[in-house]
Order: structure tokens, then sequence, then C-alpha cells
């Protein structure tokens, strides 16, 4: 559900739960129970005429996992629904109207291929949560905010600023509330100078997953004495077998995100 398609926040709301499950039963209670009012009073604001505070408007937006410039314009929807003075009224429908089209901008800017610029490229690739977050959208069941910090144990505020990251710069986008890999393919070349900011990034995940003790992981670390002919062989197995991983990737189900590191230098 995107909420630059409406210029009113009832509307956007009643929308909203009519697309989940159920077609949303259930879901006026637990925005009352988050928001902390009764189910009476926030029924008669999607059902009646009563408005929202905008403090609890800003809970509701949480509630909803909005990013941060679509809580904006919700909270600019509120605001204007609340103001009963012309002037003032013209005066917010101008920054809705500002804030509409970033947020149209947005969506526009999602194409088959963009080049992060230089500042998206230092974000991007000095933390791995911004790549797990990206690989974890394309999962059912972990497309919000919530779902995706508990998985990767990760602070909820920290998740949302990475998720509004990727959705600004076409990464990722939201449809019906839920974060979605965008279209973009991500490359690093080998000379980049930020190569290694990520791979040191992921590396580090690595070190700390291995007090994890899980079975389903592997650490191999094996220094050894070998012919330089021997030596070129075993390199270009890998390259093989990294061509070969591609190769299953791509025609494999999204189900669970991994990260497989591969250190093979001189002494």
């Amino acid at each position: 559900m995107d909420i630059f398609e409406f210029k009113n926040y009832r509307k956007f709301v009643n929308s909203w739960i009519k697309s989940q499950p159920q077609r949303g039963r259930g879901q006026l209670g637990r925005m009352a129970k988050h928001c902390g009012l009764s189910s009476v009073y926030i029924s008669q604001v999607f059902k009646g005429d009563r408005q929202l505070s905008l403090e609890q408007a800003h809970s509701l937006a949480d509630y909803l996992n909005l990013l941060k410039l679509e809580t904006k314009y919700f909270l600019l929807l509120v605001r204007y629904d609340r103001a009963g003075d012309f002037k003032y009224k013209k005066f917010l429908e101008e920054e809705i109207n500002e804030v509409l089209q970033v947020g149209l901008d947005l969506k526009t800017r999602i194409k088959d291929d963009v080049e992060l610029s230089e500042d998206a490229k230092i974000s991007f690739y000095s933390h791995w949560a911004y790549s797990a977050i990206r690989l974890l959208s394309s999962i059912p069941g972990y497309q919000s905010a919530e779902s995706i910090s508990q998985y990767l144990k990760f602070p909820l505020d920290k998740t949302k600023h990475m998720m509004e990251f990727l959705v600004i710069h076409g990464l990722c986008k939201m449809e019906n509330g839920k974060l979605v890999m965008g279209p973009q393919k991500i490359h690093l070349s080998s000379d980049s100078p930020l190569a290694n900011s990520r791979h040191a990034s992921w590396r580090l995940k690595g070190m700390e997953a291995m007090g994890e003790k899980d079975p389903q992981h592997l650490y191999f670390t094996a220094p050894m004495s070998l012919s330089r002919k021997d030596k070129g062989k075993i390199k270009k197995k890998l390259i093989d077998f990294i061509e070969e991983l591609y190769t299953i990737v791509g025609e494999s189900k999204e189900e669970e995100i991994a990260c497989i590191n591969i250190d093979w230098f001189n002494l």
C-alpha cells in the first residue's frame, strides 16, 4: 500500500487494513493497543470523525512500518485534517505537495540498473547489515522492520534507518507496507577502494558468528606449504567454484540468507 497515492490519512489506513490477511480483522484493536488508545476511540477515528493527536499518529505510523519520509507525509495529512484555519490548511497543503513530489520522485528512480553515488556506496559497503536487510526483503515473512531486526539480532532503530536508505536509493521498495527487493544488481569491482571495507565488514560478522556453535556453519583454516604450480591450480578451482556457486544461487528459491568468505593469500 503506497501512502503517496493518498491525500487523506483515514482512507490510507482503511485501505491498508483491507489489504491485510482476513481483510484486516482485529487490526483496529492491535492499532489501539500499540497507540495506547481504546478500541472504541480508534474505531471512531477511522469509522467516524474523531481525530488522532500527532503523538498518536506518530505511534500509528510506527505500527504501520512507515519509513521516515512516509511518516512525515502521514503526519502532514493528520495535521491537515485537524486544521481549521484556511490559511494554515493552505500552508499545510503546500508542504504535503512538496513531500508528495519527493516520494513520487523516489518511485521513478527505481530502474533496472542504477549507479549509486559515491556517498551512497560508502554507506552501503560500510556495514554488512545493508546487504543483509536487502537480501532478507526477498524472503516472505522478513519484510518488516520488526521481523528483520529480530532475524538479524540488530537494533530496530538502525534497521529502520537502513531500510529507508535502501528505499531512497532504489535498492528496495515498499509494497503494501512490506519491504521488497528492488530490481538492481549490485556489483563492486575488485579494484574499488571500498572492496576492502565490504570484505572486512562481512568477515567481522563471520567472526561474530563463530561463537554461536551452529552445526550448519562451516569454518576452515589451513595454512600450508606447496608449489607455485599447485597454488595456481587451487586458485583456479576456487574461481570455478565461485562461478558454480552463482549459478546455483541464481536458480535457488529465497528462504534463508547466508554468507561465504574465502581468503586465499600468501604469507
